[in-house]
């Protein structure tokens, strides 16, 4: 279950980054950045 999880975390941002491509919009892109740079799950 934690490996899916984690899949979806990292997914979600991917997508984000793909809209942004789509629609030119540099805010979303940034958004989708910082997304990725922090995506990782932790196992507490």
């Amino acid at each position: 279950m934690f490996e899916h999880i984690r899949e979806q975390w990292a997914a979600y941002p991917a997508l984000v980054a793909k809209f942004a491509l789509t629609t030119g919009e540099e805010s979303t892109m940034e958004m989708a950045r910082g997304m990725l740079a922090n995506w990782d799950v932790r196992r507490d």
